[in-house]
C-alpha cells in the first residue's frame, strides 16, 4: 500500500484554521504501509518519492507502539529498531529509500512500531510564501511489524450490546500478530439461523492482546430476533473471525 502525503486529507478538523488562507505542502508518497516482516527477516525499507517541486527535508524517528483501552495509538520512543538515515533530503523527481534494522531475537508474539518521517521546515519555503501563508509540515507514522514464525488468528468476541438501531461490539484480539482490516463486517441471525442484519463499516488496526470497540448501526426490528452475532476483519493470517450468543440487548 502506499500513502500519498495531501494538505487536504492530513489536516482533518485543524484546516477550518486556514480555510481563508493560502497554504503549500509537500507532494510525497511513501511505501510500503505497513511494513511487515516474519522474525529473523534482518532488514526492511521504506522508499519515499518526491513528487512536489520542492526539496522535502525528513526526519525518521522510531516508536515502540501499543494499544490501551482508552487509545489505539500509544507510542514510546525505541531504540531495538535501526532505520538509517535518520534524517534525508529527497530532491524533486527522486526517490530515497531508508533502511530498517530488524530485531531477529526470537518471538512468540508480534512486535509493533511506528516509524515516524517527519517532515522539516525548508527555510526557501517559508520564505516564498507571502502575507498571510501557511506553511504545512506533514508526518506520516509508517507501521512497522516484526511477526512470529507461526501466526495466529483472533477469534474473541466479547460485549456484544445490541439496540434498537445499533450494536456495539469489543474485538479482543487474542491472537498473536495484528488484525489490518480496512473494514469490518457483523452479521445478525436468528434462532433459525436466519440473517437479520449485516453492517459493513471501516476498520482499524488491532494489536496482538489488544482490544477495540466497533458501533454499527443496524435495522430497526433486527434487535428481538438476533440469537448470535458474529464479526470478520482482516485478511490472511491478520484476520479476525469471532461469534457470541452472549447479546446484552435493549431493544426499546
Amino acid at each position: 500500500m502506499m500513502l500519498k502525503s495531501r494538505f487536504t486529507a492530513l489536516l482533518g478538523a485543524g484546516a477550518l484554521l486556514f480555510a481563508c488562507l493560502p497554504a503549500t505542502a509537500a507532494d510525497y508518497s511513501v511505501s510500503p504501509i505497513p511494513v511487515a516482516h516474519p522474525v529473523g527477516t534482518k532488514t526492511g525499507t521504506i522508499t519515499i518519492r518526491n513528487k512536489d517541486t520542492q526539496p522535502v527535508h525528513l526526519s525518521v524517528r522510531v516508536f515502540a507502539w501499543k494499544q490501551s483501552a482508552s487509545s489505539s495509538m500509544v507510542l514510546t520512543p525505541d531504540t531495538t529498531l535501526v532505520v538509517y538515515p535518520r534524517t534525508l533530503n529527497v530532491a524533486p523527481g527522486e526517490e530515497r529509500v531508508v533502511r530498517i534494522g530488524l530485531p531477529t531475537t526470537p518471538i512468540t508474539t508480534e512486535v509493533a512500531y511506528r516509524v515516524l518521517l517527519e517532515q522539516l521546515p525548508d527555510p526557501k519555503a517559508v520564505l516564498n510564501v507571502k502575507g498571510s501563508g501557511v506553511v504545512v509540515r506533514t508526518n506520516i507514522g509508517v507501521p512497522v511489524f516484526v511477526e512470529p514464525l507461526k501466526p495466529t488468528a483472533g477469534q474473541k468476541l466479547d460485549g456484544a450490546k445490541l439496540g434498537a438501531n445499533a450494536l456495539d461490539v469489543t474485538v479482543e484480539n487474542d491472537g498473536n500478530v495484528h488484525i489490518e482490516p480496512t473494514s469490518v463486517t457483523a452479521v445478525g441471525t436468528d434462532a433459525s439461523g436466519k440473517q437479520t442484519f449485516s453492517v459493513t463499516i471501516p476498520g482499524w488496526y488491532v494489536l496482538a492482546g489488544a482490544t477495540q470497540s466497533f458501533h454499527f448501526a443496524v435495522p430497526a426490528g433486527a434487535c428481538a430476533s438476533t440469537k448470535s452475532v458474529s464479526v470478520t476483519a482482516g485478511t490472511g493470517h491478520n484476520v479476525f473471525k469471532g461469534s457470541t450468543t452472549q447479546i446484552t440487548r435493549s431493544c426499546t
